[in-house]
C-alpha cells in the first residue's frame, strides 16, 4: 500500500540471554507489544555473524533492520555491507548494543532495552532512504 511505513525487522542476538541478563523471551514479547508492526526474531550468535542479515531480511520481508547486539564491539561497517548485500539501503540498519556492566550483567534491563529497540525502529520508519548524492566516498588507508 503506497504511503505505508516500511516494514521493520528486529533481530535480537541470542547472547542477550543468560544469567543476570534480561529474559530474552520477555524482551521479545515486550518489543512486539511496543512495536506491533515489526517482525522480531532471535538469531543465534548474530553479533559475530552479520552475514545472517540477508536471510533475515528475506524471511521477514523487512525493508529496514534493527539489530539488538550483546557485544558492543560489533563492526557497524560489516553490518552495513551485509545489509547492502541483502538489497537494502546500507543506512537502513540500526545497531543497538547492550554492553555488559562491570558485574557481568547487561547494563540495560528488559524494559529499557525494549524502549531503545522501539526508538530505533521508529527512526528507521521515519528514514526516507539515502540518495547517491548523499553518500560520501571514503578511501581506506593502507597500513
Amino acid at each position: 500500500m503506497p504511503g505505508s511505513p516500511p516494514r521493520v525487522g528486529i533481530a535480537l542476538c541470542d547472547g542477550l540471554d543468560g544469567p543476570g541478563r534480561p529474559d530474552l523471551a520477555g524482551l521479545r514479547g515486550r518489543v512486539e507489544e511496543v512495536v506491533p508492526d515489526a517482525v522480531v526474531e532471535v538469531v543465534p550468535n548474530l553479533c559475530r555473524r552479520p552475514e545472517l542479515l540477508p536471510s533475515l531480511a528475506e524471511r521477514t520481508a523487512a525493508e529496514r533492520l534493527v539489530v539488538g547486539l550483546c557485544a558492543p564491539e560489533a563492526v557497524t561497517s560489516e553490518f552495513q555491507t551485509w545489509t547492502r548485500k541483502a538489497g537494502l539501503d546500507p543506512y537502513a540498519v540500526e545497531l543497538v548494543a547492550f554492553p555488559l556492566s562491570a558485574g557481568g550483567a547487561h547494563s540495560a534491563g528488559a524494559e529499557e532495552a525494549a524502549v531503545r529497540l522501539a526508538a530505533a525502529a521508529a527512526r528507521l520508519q521515519a528514514f526516507e532512504g539515502s540518495q547517491p548524492e548523499q553518500l560520501k566516498l571514503q578511501l581506506l588507508s593502507q597500513q
